[in-house]
């Protein structure tokens, strides 16, 4: 009955934020500046790090009243979360068993949980459903999912043919569904630009074709490169949908895909100085902060994503409100060979060194086809483990070169970059 009355209430929610979507003035100033004030007051009365970071800050919770006062409070990264144990981040006298664990798969290379209890989960899921549905999405679609590791179980909703899912594992080989997703006919497919160009390389070796109504896009900045392989092989441009494992969707791109529209109502989103923390005006490019009015259990309150951005100078065509970002520097992933020479998806490796036990950072590197280098801060680790399911990915016989470093940040502002592969064209 509980899980009921959360499904009716989110399905209200949903039509509310459509409402909200296509207002002149889509920010309720009231609703965020009360949510903003709950969420900090709550979180600097009954978590560790934040009654820290307020009090050495110098700050008091209840100056935090509108979205211009969070400039006073220090940004928090992931490196600072990751190394706390999980009791000083989560809220007081939560049962850590009936939380969802989300894991990171970040562009910081630093392994993290996000814990979420089942209804900021499916308020998180609400901004995803209004990002597909911008992009022509219906709720009696098959979405198919190929972002995720491990299948989470079904929501209640969709035992009502709503919002259905089908998922792909990362960890699995995509040729090996090439023919079960053909039959399955799907009319959506959710998916990163590296996965989608690997699916329309098995397809055609197959000889097999996949036309799905529409593709949505997450966890990479959308190259043009693999916008054509979209419209070549599956005969649709890609809806690109940027987000974070912490926050769930921020923005996405509606029809005119003139930008990002960001998802004000569960998120502060400010773009600011790299170096100073001060706010930056539209057009100029700065470091994403986010403040989400959502997560309560884990708080995330001027989280830097690991992003850079930068607000529109002019509003979107298409007539909705919501703010828009006109660009997202963004990682771009490069690819991994298997020792056959095979090009693979790096998304599965990635997953593995997230599921480490003792990994702080890492950095996969890759000079030449039947080796990979894991750079790691933090360990040491178990490397037969590693190695071991590193082969299951990348073939048997791979040499994995594990080191243990002080700091994988690059000198300078240089951009972080999670997986390097330098193997020459004419070897693989």
């Amino acid at each position: 009955m509980e899980k009921l009355k959360r499904s009716i209430r989110l399905l209200r929610e949903l039509r509310a934020l459509k409402k909200r979507e296509w207002a002149p003035h889509p920010i309720d100033r009231d609703r965020v500046n009360e949510r903003l004030r709950s969420v900090v007051q709550a979180a600097v009365r009954r978590i560790t790090y934040y009654r820290d970071l307020f009090r050495k800050a110098g700050l008091d919770a209840r100056d935090i009243r509108t979205p211009e006062d969070l400039a006073a409070v220090p940004i928090t990264t992931n490196k600072t979360v990751r190394s706390l144990p999980r009791e000083d981040v989560i809220l007081e006298g939560v049962d850590f068993h009936l939380l969802v664990d989300r894991y990171s798969s970040g562009s910081t290379g630093i392994p993290l949980h996000t814990y979420l209890s089942p209804l900021e989960r499916d308020l998180q899921a609400l901004n995803a459903i209004r990002a597909f549905r911008a992009g022509g999405y219906r709720p009696t679609d098959i979405l198919v999912d190929l972002t995720e590791p491990h299948a989470p179980p079904p929501r209640i909703i969709e035992k009502f043919g709503l919002f259905r899912k089908k998922y792909v594992s990362l960890l699995d080989d995509l040729a090996d569904h090439v023919r079960p997703l053909a039959a399955l006919r799907p009319l959506v497919l959710l998916a990163s630009g590296n996965v989608l160009e690997f699916l329309a390389e098995a397809m055609t070796a197959q000889n097999v074709d996949i036309r799905p109504r529409r593709i949505f896009t997450v966890g990479e900045r959308l190259t043009r490169t693999h916008r054509r392989i979209s419209l070549d092989s599956f005969g649709t441009d890609p809806f690109d949908v940027y987000g974070a494992s912490e926050f769930g969707p921020i923005a996405y791109q509606c029809s005119m895909r003139s930008g990002f529209h960001v998802n004000t109502d569960s998120l502060v989103v400010q773009i600011v100085d790299p170096e100073t923390g001060t706010p930056r005006g539209p057009g100029e490019v700065g470091r994403v902060v986010i403040t989400s009015l959502i997560n309560e259990v884990m708080p995330f309150i001027r989280y830097s994503v690991g992003d850079l951005a930068a607000f529109s100078t002019e509003p979107c065509p298409c007539g909705r409100g919501l703010p828009l970002i006109e660009s997202v520097e963004g990682r771009i992933i490069q690819r991994l060979y298997t020792t056959r020479g095979d090009r693979v998806s790096p998304w599965g490796p990635t997953i593995v060194l997230e599921e480490t036990p003792g990994v702080e950072r890492y950095q996969l590197v890759q000079k030449r086809v039947g080796a990979i280098q894991v750079r790691i801060e933090g360990g040491p680790v178990d490397q037969a483990c590693l190695t071991e399911r590193l082969e299951k990915l990348l073939g048997k016989g791979l040499e994995v070169e594990v080191d243990y470093v002080d700091s994988l940040l690059p000198p300078g502002r240089r951009k972080f970059q999670l997986v390097v592969c330098k193997v020459p064209d004419r070897e693989a």
